[in-house]
């Protein structure tokens, strides 16, 4: 089992964010795999990760970051003309260079999938194959009304607010196709990470941030992609998914049935499985061993 403690590290970047990550597994001739988490209140890399981590640091490292204002990074006003989530980007491609790293594959989830594709268009000698799940970084859809209500409730979490442990788990149950997996331990970690006194203070006054649309450079991503949907996903519209796997030139996809927003949590061996056979599409078969 990963220890959470012990794999903790701390980098500060674009002059003074000090961003949190997990440093987990061991760097072999693997490409360094980087885990991006959601954007939903409470949410950190171990959150959203916990079930996916271990598993897939057999065999490669595995770098499971915090955004800033998120975890245990620092609780950074964002800029006025930011253009979102340029800074969440910017802060990990810086730390990802200073560790010295040339290449990495990159797992993200919802919000996390539209910044690993802002990550890949900035820096395309960087990122070798991307995992989006349940992407995110699309503001428009032909079959259901945007933004989806599942969605609507993580926007107005904090304003008009206010946080609360009930409006929390109701948040949480609607990522899952099946809400009674969810444990009152994570409800209880994500309430606690939410209300956290200078995150509640950053959030319940933030003003609405322009987005980028990944629509408008999709089609420039030659990266391998891998888009995992669950089917029943209420945050992300399921023709999301289907623009991601039109657009992006070279791009599968994985539609995978009795499971929502957070398909690494719901199924994680499947999640996991899937991962590993992706990236180790193009490897010459040796004596590794990975999750089976």
């Amino acid at each position: 089992m990963t220890d959470r403690a012990a794999s903790s590290r701390r980098l500060t970047v674009c002059g003074d964010i000090e961003l949190h990550f997990h440093d987990t597994g061991e760097q072999g001739d693997r490409p360094v795999l980087v885990l991006l988490h959601g954007g939903g209140p409470g949410a950190s890399g171990w959150s959203n990760y916990c079930r996916n981590i271990g598993p897939l640091s057999a065999g490669r490292r595995v770098l499971t970051f915090d955004f800033p204002q998120f975890g245990e990074s620092s609780k950074v006003e964002l800029p006025e003309d930011e253009v979102f989530p340029s800074t969440y980007v910017e802060a990990v491609t810086e730390a990802v260079t200073a560790l010295g790293i040339e290449r990495v594959d990159v797992v993200g989830n919802s919000l996390g999938a539209g910044a690993a594709c802002l990550m890949a268009h900035r820096n395309p000698d960087l990122v070798r194959r991307m995992i989006l799940m349940g992407p995110g970084g699309i503001q428009r859809s032909v079959m259901t009304p945007v933004p989806m209500d599942a969605l609507k409730r993580m926007f107005t979490y904090y304003n008009p607010g206010p946080p609360s442990r009930a409006v929390m788990k109701e948040i949480l149950q609607s990522l899952l196709h099946d809400p009674d997996q969810l444990t009152e331990d994570v409800v209880d970690e994500r309430f606690e990470a939410s209300i956290e006194p200078e995150t509640l203070a950053l959030f319940s006054t933030q003003r609405k941030q322009r987005l980028t649309d990944v629509t408008s450079f999709m089609h420039e991503l030659t990266q391998p992609t891998l888009v995992v949907f669950g089917l029943d996903d209420r945050v992300t519209p399921f023709d999301s998914c289907l623009l991601f796997a039109k657009t992006l030139p070279d791009c599968e996809l994985l539609v995978l049935p009795k499971a929502g927003h957070w398909v690494m949590w719901e199924l994680p061996d499947r999640f996991n499985r899937a991962v590993v056979e992706f990236l180790d599409a193009d490897r010459v078969p040796s004596n590794d061993t990975h999750p089976s």
